[in-house]
């Protein structure tokens, strides 16, 4: 394939990136990393949550029995 066509090409498949990107940013959505990290953050808050309604428990249990 003759060298102009390939750049051509080439410049064609960057400026639909550039718009696909641009179009997503409006959109407001988050990547993929951003997706993973928050879903740890979540899963983490979870644990903990679950953690403390534990204590939460014992420690109304323990003055229940006052």
């Amino acid at each position: 394939m003759p060298q102009p066509v390939k750049e051509l090409g080439a410049d064609v498949e960057q400026k639909v990136r550039q718009v696909i990107q641009g179009q997503l940013n409006k959109l407001d959505v988050v990547s993929r990393e951003e997706f993973d990290v928050q879903t740890q953050v979540l899963l983490r808050t979870r644990q903990k949550l679950t953690e403390l309604e534990q204590k939460m428990a014992e420690l109304e249990a323990k003055l229940a029995d006052k």
